[in-house]
Formats: C-alpha cells, sequence, structure tokens
C-alpha cells in the first residue's frame, strides 16, 4: 500500500469509473490505496482520462450490487457475454458514436455528439462480469433531484420570502420618513438652520432622486467636511459597482445560460440526499457542470450499439455514463469561460482601476491644497509628559524659545523651513476640579428648569377694560392666589386705568369681591401714597375701608374723625423700611425681615408686625403709632430650621405660615434660591481653580502634555497629530495616557472570532440541502426533503435576519471599543472604528462567509476523500444564493433606517416630556455628528460582494445597484440637510485616501476567486491566467495610488533637520530630575513689571492673529455660545453679526483645556408673552451677577399662547439694554425684592 502522502496527492485528482451491469460509478476510495492499483497508476490514470476503467474482476465481486448483478447474469445467460479481467493485461475497445438530448433553461431539447467507450477486461481468468440493467425507478428519482431556473422550489420561496419582507418594512420605513420629515424638522432638517446661512443645503426634487449631480467637487478652492468627502467615496463606490454589475447582467448572465443544459442534466445525482436550487441554476456552476459534466448525469447517459458479434448482449445493454473529460455538453463551454475572463480583465478589472486612479489623484491634489493653502502648511500636535521628562518644569515661553532655536534655524538655502514652531501651550492637570464644572453644569440646568416653572406660573388674561392682568398658576383653580409676595411686582401693581405706551396692556391685580378680615394685630390698612389708589383721594392717614363693590372708599365712622396717629410720619419713613433687593444676601439667601417693636406709651392700638420680602410700600404692615416709635432689624430665621418660621400674607394680610407647608409658588422659588447660590458660589470656585493653574502654568508645574502648533511639528519625536486640526477634536483628558490601540485591536479580533462562530450554525441552515449534507447531519433532514415555504424561510430568511443581526451587533460593539481608545483626537477615534468596522466585515461577511458555507458543502466529497477541491469551488458558487438572500433583506432596509434614525428619534420623544427650557430644546434638537463608519457601512458591504462574487451569481447585481443608489440618496440627504461635523470640520482627506486604496486592491479579489474555482475544475490555462491578472491588478494599484503619490515620511526630510530632531529626542528624554544641578536657560527678568504680569495672564502664548490654525467647526456649544445657540430655531432669520454674550473673541488663539477658559454660564431663559422672564433676567444681572438671556422672540404665531398682534408684528428681540430708557423699563418690570 502507498504511504499516507501518496494516497493524498491522488485524492486530489479526478474519479476514476468503472462500469458495473449498465451504470458508470466511481472507484471507492479504498481502491487508490490497494497494491493493484499502486503498481500499475500511471496505465490506469492515463486510460481513466479517456473512459472508464475496471479495476480487477476479484475487485469489482466485492461490490455487492455488482456481486448479485454478475451472478443474475451468469446464471440466466453464461454464453452470451463473458469479460475475464486480471491484473496483468486490458484492453479497451471503442464502440459507437450516439446522440443524445438534455433540457435547457428555456426547456428547449439540445443535441449533443459523445463518443461511447466500452471496456473489457481480458485476462486469464474466465470470471464472468456481466452488463445488465439497472432499475429504472432510481435513475428517474436520481434525474429529477436538482432543479432548473424557474422552478418554484426551497430557494425560490426564500427569495420570495426576503423580497416581501423588505418592500413591506422597507416601504413602512420610508414612508414614515416622509411623513416625519416635514412634520419634525428639528430632527430630520437641522442644518437648514443650525449651520451659518453661507453653509446651508439647498436641496432640490432632482438632486434628491439624482444624488450623483452637483457634487461639491474636490478641486474647489473652499474647504470640504468629511461628510461632503465622504459623498465622492460613496460615488466611487457606486460606479465600481456599477461597471461590475452590468458586465454580469448584460455579459456573464447570458454566457452561462444561454444554450447551456441546467443542473438537473448536467449536476450528478445525490445518492446521499440533496440537490441544488433554481436560484442556483442562474450561477457559473451551470456552465461549469456544462462544462464537466458527471457522468451520472442524464446528459451523458447513452444507449450503445455492439458490433454484430455482440447483438445478444446489445439487446440487454440499457443506458449507461460516459466519463465527463469525453467531451462537455456544449462545445462552446471553455470559449464561454474565456470571454467571461476578458469581461473581467478589460472591463471590470481596468474600468475600475481608471475610477479608482483618478478619484485618487484627486483627493491627493485636494490633500495637497487643505495642508498648504487652508491650513498654512501647519501642524497640531500634542506631545505628552511620558515622551518628553526633559521638559519638566519648564515654562511655555521658555519651552517655546528652545524648540524656535533649535529647530528653527534648520533651513535650506532658499528653501522653507522644514520645522518651525509658531505657538506652544502647556496642558495642566484638571482632574483634581474638573468634577466643578460637572456640578456647575446640573445646577445651572436645575435653575433654568425651576426659572421656567416659575415663569409659567404667571400669564396674561384680557379684562373687560380691554387690557390684561397678570394671573397666577394657569391650569389651577381660580381661587387660589399667591399669598406669600413671591410674585413679580405686576402682580401686586394696581392699575390707574393708563395703559402702557405701546402694548395696550396693563397689568391688574383682581380685586377682592369681600372685605378682607382685620389683622387682630393692627387696625390700620396702609396704602402707597404713589400708587394710583391714593392719588388725590384720600389724605395722609384717612380711614378707607372696601364696599360692597371691592372699592377703597373713606370710612365715614365716627372713629374717623380722630387725631390721625400717621400724621407725623413722613414719607421718608416708609422708604426706609421698605425692603429692597439690596437687603438680599448675594448668594441668594433670604432678604432681612425688619419687625417693628412696641413701643411703651403706645395706645391700645399697638401693634407689631413684619415687613415680607419683596414687598412694596403698599404691602408693608402698619406702623407703631407715637412719637417713640422705633423699627429694629431681627435676623433671618436659618434656612436649615424646618421649624421656624416666618411671616406670609394671607388673603392680603401677613399671616404666619410654617416651613412644613409651604406654597407652590414658595417651594418653587425655594428651589431657585438655593441653585442660584450654588451656581455663584460654583463660579467663584471655578473662577479661583482657573487663576491657580494659569500661575502653575506660569511655573510650569503640574503639566501632563503640551500642545504645539507649527509646520513640520508631527515630526517632533512622539508627537500624536490632532486630525481635525480643532479644539473640539483634542481629547484632553487622554493627554498623558497610553493610547491602548493594541487592546482595541485584540478586542475587535476576539469580536470577529466570536461572530464567526456565532454564524456557523446559520450558515450550515442556509446549506441544508446541499448533496449529502443533512446524511452527516439528520437535524437537517426534514429541510432537505422540504421544498415548500417553511424550508424556504428556514434555510434562507430566517438565518439571512440572524446574521445581518449579528454583524449589526459587531459592528455596534466596535464603535463601543473605539470610544475607550485613549488617543488625543476624536478624529484619529473614528478612523480607528472605520478601519476595524472595514476589516470586520471583510473577514466575516465575504472570507469566513464564503468559506465555511464552501466547506460545509463539500462535506460528502471530504470525508470520500474524492475531488474535495472541485466540490468546494462549487460550494463557494453555491454559497451565492444566501448573499442574494442577504442583500435582499438590506437593499431598501438599511437606507431608510439610517435616514429614519431610530435612536435618535426614541430619544427624542422620550425626553420630549421632560423638556422644559430652551436649552434642553436646543441640546434634544442638535443635529448629531457624521460617523464616517455607518454612513459608508453598505458601500463597504456592496463593494466587497460587487468585486468577489457578483460574476459567479449574477443576479447579485440586482439588489446590489438597488442598495447602492439608496444609500447614496440617504448618505447625501443626512451629510447635506442633518449631520454636522462636531469634532473635525474641514480635515484632511486621509481616510478617504486609505479607502480608495483599499477599494482598489479589493479590485484582485474577482480574478482571484475565478481562477481559483477554474483550477479546482483541473482547467490549468484559464486559471493560471485569471490568477496572473489578481496579481497585475494588485501592483498596478499600488503603484498608481500610494506610490505614486506618496505621503510625507520622517525619512525625506533633509539630513540636518532630520539631526536636529535626534538631538531634540535626547533633549526630551532626558530625566530633569537628574539635572537639577545643571545651569538652565535665563529666566524672565525681574525688571519689568509688566513681563511679571504677562507671566499670570492666561494666553500669553496666544497665537498669532493669521494663524489659520485651529480651525473652525460648525458645532455649537450651548455652553460657551449660549447667546448664539438661541438663535438656532427654524422660526428665527439669520442671526446676528454680534452677540454681547460670546466670549469667542477672547478665546481665539488659545488652545488650553475647557476647564482652563471656561467662561462664567450664560442662564438661557424662556421668552413668555407677559415679561416675567425679562423681568428675572434683569434681576439675574443686575443683583447675582450671573449674566443672562431671553429666548428671542417668535417671528410667527402660537396657538398655544396668546400673543396680541401689536406685539407679534414688532417680535421685540432680546439682548444687552442698549438705552437707560430700557434698563429703566426692564427694571421697573422686575419682580419684587426678594
Amino acid at each position: 500500500m502507498d504511504s499516507p502522502s501518496e494516497s493524498t496527492e491522488h485524492a486530489l485528482a479526478k474519479r476514476h469509473f468503472y462500469i458495473c451491469g449498465d451504470e458508470t460509478l466511481s472507484w471507492r476510495p479504498e481502491w487508490y490505496t490497494q497494491s493493484w492499483f499502486t503498481a500499475d497508476r500511471q496505465s490506469y490514470d492515463r486510460e481513466a482520462s479517456l473512459e472508464p476503467v475496471s479495476p480487477p474482476i476479484s475487485i469489482i465481486t466485492t461490490v455487492p450490487d455488482c456481486a448479485r448483478a454478475l451472478s443474475a447474469e451468469s446464471s440466466r445467460d453464461s454464453s452470451s457475454f463473458v469479460a475475464e479481467a486480471t491484473t496483468s493485461t486490458t484492453r479497451f475497445t471503442t464502440m459507437s458514436t450516439a446522440i443524445t438530448t438534455g433540457r435547457t433553461s428555456a426547456g428547449v431539447a439540445v443535441s449533443t455528439t459523445f463518443t461511447s467507450v466500452l471496456t473489457s477486461l481480458m485476462a486469464s481468468s474466465t470470471a464472468p462480469l456481466s452488463l445488465s440493467s439497472a432499475s429504472g425507478s432510481t435513475r428517474a428519482a436520481l434525474d429529477s433531484t436538482n432543479s432548473c431556473a424557474g422552478d418554484v422550489d426551497w430557494q425560490a420561496w426564500g427569495a420570495i420570502a426576503s423580497l416581501s419582507v423588505a418592500v413591506i418594512f422597507g416601504c413602512l420605513v420610508w414612508g414614515l420618513w416622509a411623513i416625519l420629515r416635514n412634520r419634525l424638522p428639528a430632527m430630520y432638517s437641522p442644518r437648514s438652520w443650525h449651520v451659518p446661512s453661507e453653509s446651508r443645503p439647498s436641496l432640490s426634487l432632482v438632486t434628491f432622486l439624482l444624488p450623483f449631480l452637483h457634487l461639491p467637487s474636490l478641486s474647489s478652492s473652499q474647504p470640504l467636511s468629511s461628510g461632503q468627502q465622504a459623498l465622492h467615496t460613496m460615488l466611487a463606490s457606486l460606479k465600481l459597482a456599477g461597471i461590475a454589475s452590468i458586465l454580469a447582467l448584460a455579459g456573464a448572465l447570458p454566457l452561462i445560460t444561454a444554450g447551456v443544459p441546467c443542473l438537473s442534466s448536467t449536476a450528478p445525482p445525490n445518492e446521499q440526499g440533496g440537490r441544488l436550487g433554481s436560484l442556483t441554476d442562474l450561477s457559473l456552476l451551470r456552465l461549469l457542470d456544462a462544462l464537466d459534466p458527471s457522468p451520472d448525469s442524464m446528459t451523458t447517459s447513452v444507449r450503445l450499439h455492439l458490433p454484430s458479434y455482440s447483438r445478444a448482449v446489445s439487446a440487454r445493454l440499457g443506458k449507461r455514463a460516459l466519463m465527463s473529460t469525453i467531451a462537455p455538453a456544449i462545445s462552446s463551454a471553455r470559449i464561454r469561460l474565456v470571454i467571461i475572463l476578458v469581461l473581467l480583465a478589460l472591463f471590470s478589472c481596468a474600468g475600475g482601476l481608471f475610477v479608482i486612479v483618478r478619484l485618487y489623484a484627486s483627493f491627493a491634489r485636494y490633500r495637497k491644497r487643505f495642508e498648504n493653502d487652508m491650513c498654512g502648511g501647519l501642524d497640531m500636535v500634542v506631545i505628552p509628559m511620558h515622551e518628553a521628562p526633559g521638559w519638566r518644569n519648564m515654562t511655555e515661553a521658555r519651552l517655546l524659545k528652545r524648540l524656535q532655536s533649535q529647530l528653527g534655524e534648520v533651513t535650506e538655502k532658499d528653501s522653507m523651513k522644514h520645522v518651525d514652531i509658531v505657538g506652544l501651550f502647556a496642558i495642566p492637570e484638571t482632574s483634581k476640579w474638573r468634577h466643578k464644572l460637572a456640578e456647575r453644569d446640573q445646577v445651572l440646568e436645575a435653575l433654568e428648569v425651576a426659572e421656567a416653572k416659575y415663569v409659567q406660573s404667571f400669564h396674561l388674561v384680557p379684562t373687560s377694560s380691554n387690557g390684561h392682568r397678570l394671573e397666577y398658576n394657569k391650569g389651577e383653580p381660580t381661587s387660589h392666589k399667591v399669598d406669600d409676595y413671591l410674585a413679580p411686582r405686576e402682580y401686586y401693581k394696581l392699575s390707574s386705568g393708563r395703559r402702557k405706551s405701546g402694548s395696550g396692556e396693563r397689568l391688574e391685580v383682581p380685586i377682592p369681591t369681600s372685605t378682607p378680615s382685620r389683622n387682630p394685630i393692627s387696625r390700620f390698612v396702609e396704602v402707597n401714597r404713589d400708587s394710583s389708589l391714593f392719588s388725590k383721594r384720600f389724605s395722609i392717614g384717612q380711614r378707607i375701608k372696601v364696599n360692597e363693590h371691592g372699592e377703597y372708599v373713606p370710612d365715614p365712622s365716627p372713629d374717623s374723625e380722630a387725631a390721625n396717629p400717621l400724621s407725623s410720619t413722613s414719607h421718608d419713613d416708609h422708604e426706609s423700611v421698605t425692603p429692597t433687593h439690596m437687603d438680599r444676601q448675594a448668594n441668594g439667601s433670604s432678604p432681612v425681615e425688619r419687625v417693628p417693636q412696641n413701643s411703651s406709651s403706645g395706645s391700645s392700638g399697638d401693634s407689631q408686625a413684619d415687613l415680607v420680602p419683596g414687598s412694596t410700600s403698599m404691602d408693608l404692615p402698619p406702623l407703631q403709632a407715637g412719637p417713640s416709635r422705633r423699627v429694629d432689624v431681627q435676623e433671618p430665621p436659618s434656612p436649615q430650621s424646618e421649624h421656624q418660621a416666618e411671616i406670609l400674607p394671607a388673603s392680603g394680610m401677613p399671616t404666619w405660615t410654617s416651613h412644613f407647608n409651604p406654597s407652590p409658588l414658595g417651594q418653587q422659588y425655594d428651589v431657585i434660591r438655593q441653585s442660584r447660590a450654588r451656581l455663584v458660589a460654583l463660579n467663584g470656585e471655578i473662577a479661583l481653580h482657573q487663576q491657580q493653574t494659569f500661575v502653575q502654568l506660569s511655573r510650569g508645574t503640574d503639566i501632563v502634555g503640551w500642545v504645539i502648533v507649527g509646520r513640520g511639528a508631527r515630526w517632533i519625536p512622539g508627537a500624536e497629530m490632532i486630525e481635525g486640526r480643532t479644539i473640539e477634536d483634542v481629547l484632553w483628558r487622554h493627554v498623558g495616557m497610553k493610547s491602548g490601540e493594541k487592546a482595541f485591536w485584540i478586542k475587535v479580533g476576539v469580536l470577529g472570532v466570536a461572530l464567526a462562530l456565532l454564524i456557523v450554525p446559520f450558515l450550515g441552515l442556509s446549506v441544508a440541502t446541499a448533496p449529502g449534507f443533512a446524511h452527516y447531519l439528520g437535524l437537517l433532514t426534514p429541510l432537505e426533503r422540504s421544498d415548500g415555504f417553511g424550508s424556504g424561510v428556514a434555510q434562507g430568511l430566517a438565518p439571512a435576519l440572524a446574521v445581518i443581526l449579528a454583524t449589526a451587533t459587531a459592528v455596534l460593539l466596535t464603535n463601543h471599543f473605539s470610544t475607550q481608545v485613549k488617543v488625543v483626537s476624536r478624529v484619529h477615534q473614528e478612523a480607528l472604528c472605520f478601519k476595524a468596522t472595514f476589516y470586520l466585515l471583510l473577514f466575516t461577511t465575504l472570507f469566513w462567509l464564503i468559506t465555511v458555507a464552501a466547506l460545509e458543502f463539500a462535506v460528502q466529497s471530504l470525508v470520500l476523500e474524492v475531488q474535495s477541491a472541485r466540490f468546494v469551488g462549487d460550494g463557494a458558487i453555491f454559497s451565492t444564493w444566501f448573499v442574494f438572500i442577504i442583500l435582499l433583506n438590506i437593499a431598501v432596509i438599511v437606507p431608510a433606517l439610517y435616514l429614519l434614525q431610530p435612536k435618535r428619534l426614541w430619544n427624542f420623544f422620550c425626553s420630549r416630556r421632560r423638556t422644559t427650557t430652551p436649552r434642553q430644546r436646543f441640546r434634544r434638537t442638535a443635529p448629531p455628528s457624521f460617523d464616517m463608519a455607518f454612513a459608508l457601512l453598505p458601500f463597504l458591504i456592496a463593494v466587497f460582494y460587487a468585486f468577489s462574487l457578483i460574476f459567479l451569481f449574477p443576479l447579485l447585481a440586482i439588489p446590489l445597484l438597488l442598495m447602492l443608489f439608496l444609500s447614496l440618496v440617504a448618505g447625501r440627504y443626512m451629510i447635506e440637510n442633518v449631520c454636522v461635523d462636531k469634532h473635525g470640520g474641514f480635515i484632511s482627506p486621509t481616510l478617504g485616501l486609505w479607502v480608495i486604496t483599499r477599494f482598489g486592491l479589493l479590485l484582485s479579489l474577482q480574478p482571484l476567486l475565478y481562477g481559483l474555482i477554474l483550477l479546482s475544475r483541473r482547467e490549468w490555462a484559464i486559471g493560471s491566467v485569471s490568477l496572473a491578472l489578481a496579481l497585475i491588478t494588485v501592483l498596478l494599484v499600488s503603484g498608481l495610488t500610494f506610490l505614486r503619490y506618496p505621503s510625507p515620511r520622517r525619512k525625506d526630510l533633509p539630513i540636518r533637520t532630520k539631526n536636529a530632531l535626534a538631538d531634540l529626542r535626547r533633549d526630551m528624554k532626558r530625566d530633569s530630575k537628574t539635572d537639577d544641578a545643571e545651569p538652565r536657560s535665563h529666566r524672565v527678568s525681574d525688571s519689568s513689571m509688566l513681563q511679571r504680569l504677562a507671566v499670570l495672564l492666561p494666553g500669553y502664548t496666544r497665537l498669532p492673529s493669521d494663524c489659520p490654525l485651529p480651525l473652525p467647526t460648525e458645532w455649537i456649544d450651548d455652553k460657551v455660545h449660549t447667546e448664539k445657540a438661541s438663535w438656532t430655531r427654524p422660526d428665527l432669520s439669520d442671526e446676528p453679526r454680534q452677540f454681547f454674550h460670546d466670549p469667542g473673541d477672547g478665546l481665539r488663539g488659545l488652545i488650553y483645556p475647557p476647564e482652563m477658559i471656561a467662561p462664567r454660564p450664560v442662564l438661557w431663559l424662556e421668552r413668555d408673552t407677559s415679561g416675567v422672564a425679562e423681568s428675572e433676567a434683569a434681576d439675574l444681572e443686575k443683583y447675582h451677577d450671573l449674566p443672562p438671556i431671553v429666548d428671542p422672540a417668535r417671528q410667527r404665531r402660537h396657538t398655544e399662547q396668546y400673543q396680541d398682534q401689536e406685539g407679534q408684528k414688532k417680535g421685540q428681540w432680546w439682548g444687552r439694554r442698549e438705552s437707560k430708557g430700557k434698563q429703566a423699563r426692564l427694571e421697573a418690570s422686575s419682580p419684587l425684592l426678594r
């Protein structure tokens, strides 16, 4: 017997066949290792390549079926035909030529000529070999196993189910988006008002339906965002897939199907079960089986005609199958394969290479123009402390001067400096007080919520006198009154009947219909002498009362003639006890209460009362009568004491109210007081921390890294590039940390392995009907025997959905893992996510899916160790029907889901009830950032399959083109109408160049896979040419892309620059702790006070005014640019050019962490029609040093709020007061002093 190596080598060759009865059967695997074969291997192999060859008769008789057939034939007619065989000699005789018919995909019979060979083995042995007829029923069953195109089998049902799900669900999602797009402009068109007017979209129906028209040009002088650059990558994907799809549908599909017998005629019968479906009959497998039909198939079955001396045998000899190597089913099969290879070479590879090279050149020119012209050739990098321990304890100015002296002098004659530093900023350690800013944000939000509820507690209602009055607690019972004097001043102001100028409104308090009860401690009801109630109607000290109509009238009782006890009380006395806003503490605590004490010489009417916080002169309790009257000041009760009582007015008069049962307005205002006080305190603490940190920077202590801006800064040793070149792109918390990129790639690798193992059983379901697969996995036997709808769903739709969901989960986890990478650039983080997603999809959805499906398909041949390579290649083609089902499911749904944004839409509706302030609404409707990993996801999948499988199964072109077109429609709409670039507004197309290069390398997949499949069929010439084409494609792509337009490299720098950088590296790595004894460079002189002050001032290393870095972004931070954020509403016109609370000018040229330069937050109040918000804003700014703004006035009528026509026409805007008159009006309308 041969060695294992010999049997393995022979197992790769074609099968040998022998004749048993009227059937041509395959040799058993163990025969190839027996001595009778190995002794004469060359002779057997040579003859087997031409015709069937029979083993010795002693071997044939070991086959039970053949032994029975021989025995029956010998006993029935032992003299008719005897074939003797020995192991010594063999003789082969050609008998006749016959014509057979076979089916085509159109059901037309075609005639094919075959040469029939009958083998007789003559030997000294006289053992008879008889050829008897086989079972006709078994033959018919085997012939009808496989399906032809057009048959409704499990593959057809699977495609129908997938198409139905995609159409129904996809149309629902697209329809829902079309409905919500106009109803929710904040969700689906925020760029129409969120960005500057010159960047707003002008999308028309034509550009929406034809998204490849009028794209932003890469040759434009204006910078392009990452989304606009991605549009060109999307369009290139559509072009590449479109070229391959047209060739597959118009060229490969006719060559595969026209005049070619279907698989039921050429494929081998499946003796262990299984079958090929109707969709597989439209693949390349149909042409390959026509080139090399199975000898057991119906097409190769012919009737033999024996010579005259063997006519008795001819009468009993039925059909037999001929060797596939004798002749193909159609004579043009090999020519068709060559034509397909030519189409691949001339149009698919060459045409795709043209698209790739042209787009790469455009991106390369744009990168050069962007870096040199738009960025001025400057880089923005971060140097962490662990990369430069020698720079420890060095100030910014000193380190900047050292770098400029070491690197600035390194120049070449008449050339530009290769390394020139223009700015350096030290990054301090701010983690110790970073939580203060988070706490301030929470307090700010709580204060704005409380203010919004307070403002919404009052509203204007029309009165009978054609005016309006301020009422409290809209929606509450009208009997409830504000009795704690916490309402705005207008609530308590009595009207004189005059209207407010300009608005036609007056604020009145409803006059009670019944006389209020007298306070037992006072006999007087005092009024404000300046009020309209007093005007020339009553004398000072005159008794008054309230009549039955609720009006104040003189009291005619006899007591009114008594001497006026208040006649000696001047107006100044009243004013001296009137509380003002200045009575309140700066931290928002309760105001001081003044309590008049009893006089020793008072009359029976002596009383005491408390002055209510925030009351006016008309609200004061009566004062003690008599010359010895005096007023003492009593400290307010502690807010921590819950048992302390305070005097609050009830029914218009002072009463005692416990803290255990405060009024609703009092509870609300307590929150305002506490939040306001805490916000003021946090502002002071943060300002102190900022000042102390800048002092540390001036001394060079407690530094974690440096930001360096300059030409060639990327070449500084240990530099981490800020790809976005913006402040928002820097991840300040990661400065000084290890990046952990290796851990990220390990996670992605483990995730890919887990995903690969997870989809293996689902791929097994997709090949459940593969020949012999269910024989070794009995669980799949019911599916293998069924052709109904349930079998199609189980083998097609269900596993496809499972694979889609598993892959989507893996992509989301990859995105999550990328956020854990501690790099200093957000753009770099997103690039890592995209690259990991690219490789994950390439490995799992293409390489792993095709490989596993092919191996599962070839289980039978692998077990039998016969023609394993051929069946593995057939399995790769068979797996394309499952890819077709996957693409049907995602072609319509994925673009629709990308447009609908279900997660953001869900958050939008869930947070709708919790949104009460303008800032919360701004954050809820803020546009999302553009994410290339999700935007290009369908394009990556389409390119992978278009460059590998589309010529194996041309029908893939239909869902591929549909998905690419709809994805381009969705992508362009999202980029131009929804997404903004939060971190890198205008970035270098580095990632675009990377993607285009990988697309070019993927062009070689199609000829590579095509060549391997042909080699598995032993088509050496065509297969070798196809593999050579794949290699040439790779070399051309490499030479015409990154080798033609190389990126800047360190080794290309001049030798003097490289030497200076080497010296700088040694200086950076020097441990400053061991070099304290060495003399340091000069320190800043103390002779100039201005120099000493400059060291303590933040931003003294400010970048030059003409420096283009850092680049601007479209993102608006509402904590910094609050006033600008207030104008991002669809109902407002273009925003003003200048904002009063915008610190942008003061921060220009500074690159520090946000904790260092964060300004005081601006309170953002919601505008109301009653003017309460403006009163609160004036109060906050004047008495609490908290800058406020009020939401700009609406420009269109809202039915949910009352707004008079005159106010709507004027559309008043809130800003800083422009005149003293306006300031006076605001102060007059401010709430009562608390």
